[in-house]
């Protein structure tokens, strides 16, 4: 995906109005820090930030070219400050007049060799069985499943599983029945992808609720934007 140029004035707006806390700074040498913010001027293209580590850490090099960036449900905004200086017990960070905005991936890719992989409980024909997460879209998820064995499982293309639940940046989601589409073997691992069935409002609540929460988590950088 390529990098399109929005004003920030009218980012900034869009995300006052909504569920936006958090921002991140990086500098060439490889400092990051993740702020909280006190306030938006999206008039003024204006951040007002908490001081990294409160008012006694060490202080944060105002010399330095700082790169802000931040999500929203859409994707990500990023920029290289206009300016950042000391404000009273705050960061007050300028922002130039467009910023970068990446639209994120439908898809989310979870590492099931992760630490904490996410877990996939689900009931089939009456059996009880888990997995892994490996996918989420608005459309269904992936599941790994390492204990079942791709000669004998019984899965089937078609068939539905029910009661399937796990929680992904402590939201909690759970669907009462889902089609499995495909089944796949890799390197002698089954892989099972699944499709919601007609899902409920505060199902899609959920799942849009975890989506979200997912995306913002994530600290992202990517090139300047063309021309």
């Amino acid at each position: 995906m390529t990098p399109k140029k929005v004003a920030s004035s009218v980012a900034l707006a869009s995300l006052s109005k909504n569920e936006f806390q958090t921002c991140f700074l990086a500098s060439p040498n490889k400092q990051v820090y993740t702020l909280s913010i006190f306030e938006i001027d999206a008039g003024e293209c204006r951040l007002v930030l908490q001081p990294p580590g409160g008012r006694r850490a060490n202080p944060i090099d105002l010399s330095a070219s700082w790169e802000v960036s931040f999500r929203d449900g859409e994707g990500v905004y990023q920029a290289t400050l206009s300016g950042l200086v000391h404000g009273q017990n705050t960061l007050v960070a300028t922002l130039p007049r467009d910023l970068c905005f990446l639209a994120r991936r439908k898809t989310i890719r979870l590492s099931p060799e992760g630490r904490s992989p996410t877990t996939v409980a689900f009931s089939y024909k009456g059996d009880h069985l888990s997995g892994f997460l490996v996918d989420l879209s608005p459309d269904g998820i992936g599941i790994q499943l390492p204990e079942a064995d791709p000669n004998t499982c019984s899965l089937a293309t078609d068939d539905h599983i029910h009661d399937t639940h796990f929680e992904l940046r402590s939201c909690p989601i759970a669907f009462k029945s889902a089609k499995i589409a495909n089944i796949a073997v890799t390197d002698d691992t089954l892989r099972i992808g699944i499709q919601f069935d007609n899902p409920g409002e505060s199902e899609l609540l959920a799942l849009n609720t975890a989506i979200n929460s997912w995306h913002r988590s994530q600290r992202a950088s990517f090139p300047g934007c063309d021309g």
